[in-house]
């Protein structure tokens, strides 16, 4: 968000630094930041999701009820994004159906 009107921008460099990527879940938490689709298939790629939870695990964005609690509120960001990890696909998720499509190829 900030500085505005356009905010910060993160390089590929940069988020390839865990405390960095914990330093966005923390801004995002506090709906500070937001993390887009494609970055959302950089950090799966990057970091996969027993990567991410342990980033997670210092920032405390996700659910701590569960590893798969945990994951679930990944997928639902990463979706909501426009990206669907599970099928590897960017696209549109409806909140109302819980339905994810994914672009035309």
């Amino acid at each position: 968000m900030y500085p505005e009107p356009t905010g910060r921008y993160y390089s590929q460099t940069e988020l390839k630094n865990p405390e960095t990527v914990e330093e966005i879940f923390d801004y995002c938490q506090i709906l500070l930041a937001i993390i887009t689709g494609r970055g959302w298939w950089f950090l799966l790629d990057t970091y996969g999701v027993n990567g991410l939870l342990e980033i997670n695990n210092r920032s405390g964005w996700f659910s701590d009820e569960s590893r798969e609690e945990a994951i679930e509120d990944l997928y639902y960001y990463s979706r909501l994004a426009g990206y669907d990890p599970e099928l590897d696909q960017f696209g549109e998720y409806c909140e109302e159906s819980g339905e994810f499509t994914a672009n035309p190829s």
